[in-house]
């Protein structure tokens, strides 16, 4: 389990949303991201980075990225879909 992160000061909710999803890749190898051409604004370059197999990316297609999602998903890999 992810453990909580400590911030101090300011911070965006999107770093803790991808150090938690890091953390869990870590660990789990079903764990993917799908995105909608958002990895920038998503800040999903560093799990891109660290799991370069593991990040579907759409483009700009919303509902191609939830189809995905959930096609990833009934196939045993656990998707986390961001539209940032």
């Amino acid at each position: 389990m992810a453990q909580p992160v400590a911030v101090q000061g300011k911070s965006d909710c999107r770093d803790a949303w991808v150090k938690t999803l890091c953390d869990l890749a870590e660990h789990d190898p079903r764990i993917v991201a799908v995105v909608n051409d958002s990895v920038g604004s998503s800040k999903l370059g560093a799990f891109q980075k660290a799991y370069p197999t593991r990040l579907v990316n759409v483009g700009i297609a919303e509902q191609t990225m939830i189809g995905a999602g959930a096609g990833l998903a009934n196939g045993g890999l656990i998707p986390f879909v961001s539209g940032a």
